[in-house]
């Protein structure tokens, strides 16, 4: 996959390991999937929220991952495993997990969404709207 230097230096390092790790990722999708190249996006819309689809190793990498990494976009956020507004029908423990998994996305600087459909809720950009591949 053709990176530009920019890019390149981060996948490296030398922009710090959060970043790194971020440019990996998408490195390793965007292979996987036949990409020539990384677009540039104004918006980013995040499906890992729930704790029944990251569980325990999902949500202690997003623990780490956060005390370092912040959205260099505006980035919203799907919803969560329980509705807050009735915590009454979840068990406690599995609350405290989700509620720590949101707490990271918070921390890297995500908008509390919570919704599946962020451009219904808020004014989305026409151009770059979301991280792809081309």
């Amino acid at each position: 996959m053709e990176l530009a230097r920019e890019e390149e230096n981060a996948v490296d390092g030398n922009s710090g390991e959060a970043l790194a790790t971020a440019y990996r990722i998408l490195v390793a999708i965007g292979e996987a999937t036949g990409a020539k190249r990384l677009v540039p996006a104004k918006w980013a819309h995040i499906s890992g929220v729930n704790y029944n689809t990251i569980g325990d190793g999902g949500m202690r990498f997003l623990e780490k991952f956060s005390t370092s990494a912040k959205f260099a976009v505006k980035t919203t956020i799907n919803p969560m495993g329980y509705d807050r507004g009735k915590p009454e029908d979840v068990p406690y423990s599995f609350q405290e997990k989700q509620e720590n998994i949101a707490s990271s996305y918070e921390r890297m600087g995500s908008t509390p969404s919570f919704t599946c459909t962020p451009y219904e809720v808020f004014d989305v950009p026409q151009k770059g709207t979301v991280v792809s591949f081309a």
